[in-house]
C-alpha cells in the first residue's frame, strides 16, 4: 500500500540499505505488523522514527530479556523508556540485563534523548561515531561491558554531557587532549578499569565543573600537572594503579572541596607525596 510504501521510503532514509535478517529488517516487518498502526500521516515522522528506532535496539541486544516491549501500547510505556509530558523518548535504562551485540550507531535518530543508561550488560565493539555526535545527551553511561576502541575527539563538542561513565570496559588509545576544549556541563567522568594510555588530559583537568574524577587502573603516564585555579569544584579523584611519576604537586592539596581521603594515588612511582 502507499503507506507502508511511505514508512518503507522513511526506513531506508534512517538506515540507508536494510540487511535481510538484520534486527534493522526484523524490527521493519513487526512495524509493518503492528496492530497499533502508528503511521507519518496520523502521528508525525518523529514518533514513527522513535518507534522504529526502539524496535530495532529490543532484536538488536536480545528480545527475550525485554519484558513488556514491542506491545501495541505507547512505546513510552514500555521498559525502561522515559518519556516527557510530549511522549518523546528523553531516556533508556537498560541496565543489569544480560543485553549482548555492539552498540547501534542509528540510536542518535533518538535526537531529543538526554539520558542513556546500559550498565553492567555484555554489549561488544566499539562506540559508533554517532554517539559523539549526540548534542542532546547529558547522561553517557556504558559501563561494565565489553565495549573496545578509543574515545573520538568529537567528545569535546558534546556540551550537554553531564556525566560520562565508560569505567570497566577495554578502552584503549590515548583520552583527546585539545586546545582550550571544554566540557561546559560535565559533572562525573569514570574512565577507571580500562586500557587507557599517554598522558592525563590537561582540558579535562582544567574543568570548573568537575565533581568526579576518576581514572583508575588504566595506563596513564607522565606527570601531574600543576591545577592551580583549576578543579575547584571537584570532590573525589582516583588515580590509583596507572605510571604516573614524578612529585605530586602542593596545588592539588589546596582543592578546597577535596579531603585527603577522597585522593587516591596509589600504586603509582610517585617520587614525593605532599601529605
Amino acid at each position: 500500500s502507499p503507506e507502508l510504501q511511505e514508512l518503507d521510503a522513511l526506513f531506508q532514509e534512517v538506515l540507508g540499505s536494510i540487511v535481510a535478517g538484520s534486527p534493522q529488517a526484523q524490527a521493519r516487518s513487526w512495524f509493518f505488523s503492528d496492530s497499533a498502526d502508528i503511521r507519518v500521516a496520523t502521528h508525525g515522522t518523529y514518533r514513527v522514527i522513535q518507534r522504529f528506532i526502539l524496535a530495532i535496539l529490543y532484536y538488536a541486544w536480545g528480545a527475550d530479556l525485554l519484558s513488556n516491549y514491542l506491545t501495541e501500547d505507547h512505546e513510552c510505556n514500555w521498559d525502561g523508556i522515559f518519556c516527557n509530558d510530549q511522549d518523546i523518548v528523553v531516556g533508556l535504562f537498560f541496565r543489569s540485563l544480560n543485553l549482548q551485540g555492539p552498540l547501534l550507531p542509528e540510536l542518535p535518530q533518538l535526537s531529543t534523548l538526554q539520558g542513556i543508561s546500559l550498565g553492567n550488560n555484555s554489549l561488544t565493539g566499539t562506540i559508533p561515531n554517532s554517539w559523539w555526535d549526540w548534542p542532546t545527551l547529558g547522561w553517557f553511561d556504558v559501563s561494565a561491558n565489553n565495549i573496545s576502541g578509543h574515545i573520538s575527539s568529537d567528545v569535546w563538542e558534546m556540551q550537554s554531557l553531564t556525566v560520562l561513565n565508560l569505567v570497566e570496559n577495554s578502552i584503549t588509545g590515548t583520552f583527546p587532549d585539545l586546545v582550550n576544549a571544554t566540557l561546559s556541563a560535565i559533572q562525573r567522568v569514570n574512565l577507571g578499569s580500562n586500557q587507557i594510555t599517554g598522558t592525563l588530559p590537561r582540558s579535562l583537568l582544567n574543568s570548573d565543573t568537575l565533581e568526579v574524577l576518576y581514572l583508575d587502573s588504566n595506563n596513564f603516564t607522565g606527570t601531574l600537572p600543576n591545577i592551580e585555579g583549576s578543579l575547584t569544584s571537584l570532590t573525589q579523584l582516583r588515580l590509583y594503579e596507572n605510571a604516573l611519576t614524578g612529585s605530586i604537586p602542593s596545588s592539588f592539596a589546596q582543592l578546597q572541596n577535596l579531603g585527603k581521603t577522597d585522593y587516591h594515588f596509589a600504586c603509582n612511582p610517585f617520587s614525593f607525596f605532599f601529605f
